[in-house]
């Protein structure tokens, strides 16, 4: 039997017998029930109003890229002003310190775009400061590593994993204030394989630049003959006019410096130590071999005795002997300026362009260009052009990027 009774206040009651099998007895149960009126939505919306949709504002994107660049002008400003103790030099890693730091708020920058979202100029500011904090980890970890002896593959991978490290570290504890050890280690070898890349990348740009390049550039005799000129190269070349002229990038690192000699790492990793040689020594020198009984050692003496006394500059080398870290002597500068390297030869007949290649090749363990320095290729005596043989070794050294000149006169016009 059911029973449901309506009350005024719009409740509802049901009363009903329920027989119990396992009592095996029967049970009266009531059920009560409240009747409401529809909910109006505009009631709820006074009491809890929608939020508002955030509107993107390219002013205050703008703020906080100004308060992030800040932070990095202020980071490169602090390395260069207190750098001088650095393992690298301080114009580097305030260089580095500054480029990846903007990095960081041009990410930041992508994110608030992607996102339809404004970050306060603060967030902007913590970032700049993660990111410079992250370059100046990395240079000043890569030249410390130069420092202990690393060159070449070993030291990417070595920096490019300790770099790693220190770096997942820094920004789980800047970000979180916890550190998860596997993305630590995750992080260390991606930056152990980025520098490898890194690596290899260089190793190409420069292959590239010394072998591809300069034939480019250069062209060849069949373009030279369809354009109606003759094939047979000038021996001597301005400076400026040098086809596939020496790479200014390719500058030597000092990683020691005594007051007898310096210690470079060059372009390809290997350690070389060139002597330093004062101005008396070289003078003395110079006086010395002007009347020596060999032909090479007199011709080098006269081409720098020309250099000092009728150009009237300075000369930096002479005969100096370049070694590589254990001992043996990788190449000469026969004869060096402030501005140019002089390879000297007494005749054409006596020029093998592999020599020269310690000048041009920053891929070489024997690359000796101390400051990416002009290449002046001398030879005594006069040239031949009539032989084709002669006119084809001119025309290959000219696109290794080395001015050719014949005699003392044709120097003086390159070196002035």
């Amino acid at each position: 039997m059911d029973i449901e009774v309506c009350g005024q206040d719009g409740a509802t009651l049901t009363m009903a017998n329920e027989f119990d099998l396992f009592a095996k007895s029967i049970q009266l149960v009531g059920r009560r029930r409240y009747h409401f009126e529809a909910i109006n939505d505009t009631l709820i919306e006074k009491v809890i109003p929608k939020p508002k949709e955030e509107k993107f504002s390219w002013w205050k994107l703008a703020a906080g890229v100004a308060a992030g660049l800040v932070v990095v002008v202020w980071a490169g400003s602090v390395v260069l002003s207190g750098g001088a103790t650095l393992p690298a030099g301080p114009k580097v890693v305030a260089a580095a310190t500054m480029i990846v730091g903007t990095v960081y708020v041009g990410k930041k920058v992508g994110e608030d775009i992607k996102n339809n979202h404004n970050s306060e100029p603060i967030e902007y500011m913590e970032e700049a400061f993660l990111g410079c904090m992250q370059g100046f980890i990395a240079v000043t970890n890569f030249a410390y590593l130069e420092g202990l002896g690393y060159a070449g593959l070993e030291l990417f991978i070595a920096e490019g994993y300790i770099s790693g490290v220190e770096g997942s570290v820094l920004e789980q504890l800047f970000r979180t204030g916890e550190v998860d050890s596997g993305k630590v280690l995750k992080d260390g070898i991606f930056g152990a394989l980025f520098g490898a890349g890194m690596y290899g990348a260089g190793k190409l740009i420069k292959w590239i630049g010394a072998k591809i390049v300069p034939k480019i550039k250069g062209g060849g005799a069949a373009a030279v003959a369809e354009a109606g000129e003759s094939t047979t190269p000038k021996v001597v070349d301005k400076v400026d006019d040098v086809v596939g002229a020496v790479d200014e990038c390719n500058i030597l690192r000092i990683i020691k410096e005594t007051d007898n000699y310096i210690d470079y790492i060059n372009a390809a990793g290997e350690k070389i130590r060139i002597p330093k040689q004062i101005g008396a020594s070289i003078e003395d020198a110079i006086n010395k071999n002007l009347n020596s009984a060999d032909v090479g050692t007199r011709t080098e003496a006269k081409v720098a005795d020309y250099l000092r006394k009728i150009i009237n500059t300075k000369i930096t080398d002479y005969a100096n002997k370049v070694k590589n870290i254990s001992g043996n002597t990788i190449g000469d500068i026969d004869v060096a300026t402030e501005k140019v390297l002089i390879e000297v030869k007494t005749s054409i007949a006596s020029v093998k362009d592999k020599q020269l290649m310690k000048y041009v090749d920053s891929t070489k363990s024997n690359y000796i260009n101390v400051n990416g320095k002009k290449v002046i290729l001398y030879i005594d005596e006069l040239i031949d052009m009539t032989v084709q043989n002669n006119v084809a070794k001119i025309k290959k050294i000219q696109d290794m990027g080395i001015i050719v000149v014949n005699g003392l006169e044709e120097l003086r016009k390159v070196v002035k």
